[in-house]
């Protein structure tokens, strides 16, 4: 089994680096991730999540705490051939 934390679904890539821009996805009433465990045979592939930083990266993220402080993500569709494949 796997816990997995859910994400929006992409939309669009960003026109100037071809990346899609992801963030949490949340319960409506109360703002709580969502989250659920799954088996392990139905997860297709990982992927990397680089944060989306804005015009500069705060001093207080480290690489401990940037998936809880940062609101949104980038995926990379270029990051291997197999993503490549997948996304596409």
């Amino acid at each position: 089994l796997a816990y997995v934390e859910w994400f929006t679904a992409f939309t669009a890539p960003d026109p100037n680096t071809g990346l899609y821009k992801i963030s949490r996805s949340v319960r409506a009433h109360d703002g709580a991730r969502l989250a659920s465990i799954i088996e392990i045979r139905s997860i297709r592939r990982s992927c990397h999540l680089y944060p989306d930083f804005g015009p500069s990266v705060p001093g207080d993220w480290t690489s401990s705490t940037v998936l809880d402080r940062s609101s949104a993500f980038w995926v990379s569709p270029f990051s291997d051939r197999n993503a490549y494949m997948t996304i596409f």
